[in-house]
C-alpha cells in the first residue's frame, strides 16, 4: 500500500514517490471509515513505514473507498491505495505515487503447495497472480 495523489496536487506540493512519510503529515490525508474494514489506516501506514509520526485527526472520514479515490483524482487530498486497484489510473496518468510502498508485516496472502507436489503449473499460477495483483513489475518470491 502506498499514498497516491493527482499529478497536479503532487506537483503543487512537490511530492514524489520518494517523499518521506513525515512530509505527508501536514497535507490533506483522505481517510476511510475504519469500522469493520480491513483496510490499512494512515496510522498503520505511518507505523509500517517506520515513522513515529501520528497522523492528525481526520477532518472528514469517507464511508466508501471509491469516494476516497475520487477525491484523490480531483486533487482534494492524498489517498492510500493498493497497486492492483490503482495501477490502471497510474498508467493513464490520473494518479501518481507520493510516498513509499509499505507491506503489512503481520498479514498477507500466501500460495502453498505440499512439499514435493509442485509441478510445472505452479509457475503459471504465480505469474497470473502477479499480473492480477501486482502488475508485471514486482515478481513474487519463490520459496
Amino acid at each position: 500500500m502506498r499514498p497516491f495523489a493527482a499529478p497536479s496536487l503532487a506537483a503543487k506540493l512537490h511530492l514524489t514517490p520518494e517523499t518521506p512519510p513525515g512530509a505527508l503529515v501536514s497535507h490533506n490525508l483522505l481517510h476511510i471509515d475504519e469500522v469493520g474494514r480491513p483496510n490499512m489506516t494512515w496510522r498503520e501506514w505511518f507505523a509500517e513505514a517506520g515513522s513515529s509520526i501520528e497522523p492528525p485527526t481526520p477532518r472528514l472520514v469517507y464511508n466508501a473507498y471509491p469516494t476516497v479515490v475520487q477525491e484523490a483524482l480531483v486533487g482534494n487530498g492524498i489517498a492510500l491505495g493498493w497497486q492492483h486497484l490503482l495501477s490502471d489510473m497510474v498508467e493513464r496518468g490520473l494518479l501518481v505515487p507520493v510516498g513509499p510502498t509499505v507491506w503489512r508485516r503481520h498479514s498477507g496472502h500466501h500460495v502453498c503447495w505440499r512439499q514435493g507436489s509442485a509441478d510445472h503449473r505452479y509457475k503459471a499460477i504465480l505469474e497470473q497472480l502477479q499480473i492480477e495483483i501486482l502488475g508485471r513489475s514486482a515478481p513474487f518470491v519463490d520459496h
